[in-house]
């Protein structure tokens, strides 16, 4: 993703956040509908996670129905459903 621009939902209220193209950890950004702020640090921070829960939701559902390979005989669980 480097050089792309994307669009930081509120947390309470999914609308585009505000702050400056270039901040630092300290640079506060802000919803302009509900008024909700928070630091350029924590929300990064809250961005990160968000992007882990979506991966792990996409690889589980990847993985869903998927058997235990074949070189296992019977030694290797097959993946939960």
């Amino acid at each position: 993703m480097a050089n792309q621009t994307v669009t930081i939902l509120c947390g309470k209220c999914r609308v585009g956040i505000e702050g400056p193209a270039e901040p630092d950890a300290q640079t506060t950004y802000n919803c302009p509908s509900c008024g909700h702020s928070d630091t350029y640090e924590n929300v990064m921070a809250s961005v990160a996670a968000f992007a882990e829960v979506l991966m792990a939701a996409h690889f589980d559902k990847m993985l869903v129905g998927r058997r235990a390979p074949r070189h296992c005989h019977g030694h290797c669980q097959a993946l939960p459903p």
